[in-house]
């Protein structure tokens, strides 16, 4: 839900900056403005189910019929891998020479297609990247949606002060961009509090982690867990964490945990 209405609100902030600027106006009823839609190709395919984006571009459309016959979207799917998500970028916008782009599925993508805009001098509108610095680099790059300033500090706080928990662990993918800023957001609001009963686990794909690695947390005081990834990744490694440690444990997760469903049924199968 939260994904459709992220793109509503990014295919009317790129309207807006391409009807309103004079250097891609076009001939009426001759060109349209092109809106590249670069996402990541989805971690869980289905035929039944189009991408989020589809359906918030949608809703858009059908709330300004009006910008039906000024516009043309053009969808790219983006690899995963960001040495080829930047190789496809490119080839579309050589290829269809856009006048704006939406996408960016991760902050990973969303840097990416920053520097590509940049480049280009194409406005880029992401979604959900929430990695404060994708628009900070980025004299092209805007969002629609907050970044991990707020919702990692009102995590940390919501942790501490409302649930009362003092020690905890925080699991941090290291190739992803928005995993790190999280994290580090997170530590130091943390610290500001003086709340420093933290462990850190680093890992750069959840394949490196298994159950009898988490065992040996048993030792330490935890009651609280942090897992600043995305849903699939954090499904598989709760499956392995939550066997490992006291059933008191409390999960906390950012916005990329979508509607949880994934993760809910692993935890309710476990327990």
């Amino acid at each position: 839900m939260m994904g459709l209405i992220y793109s509503f609100f990014a295919l009317n902030l790129a309207l807006s900056l391409g009807i309103g600027s004079e250097s891609i106006q076009k001939t009426p009823a001759v060109q349209k403005i092109k809106i590249l839609a670069v996402f990541a190709e989805p971690e869980r395919p289905s035929p039944e189910l189009r991408p989020a984006h589809f359906y918030g571009f949608q809703l858009a459309l059908e709330s300004f019929p009006e910008l039906k016959d000024q516009i043309e979207i053009i969808d790219v799917s983006l690899p995963r891998p960001l040495s080829e998500a930047a190789s496809v970028a490119q080839k579309a916008i050589q290829d269809h020479r856009p006048d704006l782009m939406i996408g960016g599925s991760t902050s990973n993508h969303a840097f990416v297609l920053g520097e590509l805009a940049d480049q280009n001098q194409i406005a880029f509108v992401t979604p959900w990247a929430t990695h404060p610095e994708v628009t900070t680099r980025s004299s092209y790059s805007f969002r629609t949606c907050f970044n991990d300033r707020y919702q990692a500090t009102k995590l940390a706080d919501f942790i501490l002060d409302e649930k009362q928990l003092r020690s905890g662990l925080i699991l941090t993918n290291e190739n992803e961009s928005f995993s790190v800023g999280f994290s580090q957001i997170f530590e130091n609001r943390l610290n500001e509090k003086s709340r420093k009963n933290l462990y850190k686990i680093l890992y750069r794909n959840e394949n490196e982690l298994a159950t009898e690695d988490f065992k040996k947390l048993q030792t330490k005081e935890i009651q609280f867990v942090v897992l600043p990834t995305y849903e699939v990744e954090a499904a598989a490694i709760l499956s392995k964490l939550s066997p490992a440690l006291s059933k008191d444990v409390q999960f906390f997760g950012p916005d990329s945990w979508g509607e949880g469903k994934i993760i809910h049924s692993v935890l309710q199968s476990l327990s």
